[in-house]
């Protein structure tokens, strides 16, 4: 059986994925290559999943704790 190559993370990746959502384009270079997304939608899922990878919190967005008062 052979296995499915894991694609790399980077943070240029990430930069090249924030770059493209923010001017409105689909497709995203980094490293040489090319990726084209067919929808706004898919680039915010796999933006979110490369931060989760690099673990990058999201902006704005706190950590949940919970506090205990004893």
């Amino acid at each position: 059986m052979s296995s499915i190559p894991t694609p790399t993370v980077s943070h240029e990746h990430l930069a090249a994925l924030d770059s493209a959502i923010a001017q409105g384009v689909t497709s995203v270079s980094y490293d040489g290559k090319t990726v084209s997304y067919r929808r706004l939608d898919d680039m915010l899922k796999i933006r979110d999943w490369l931060r989760r990878e690099l673990g990058i919190a999201r902006p704005g967005r706190r950590s949940r704790r919970a506090v205990v008062h004893l």
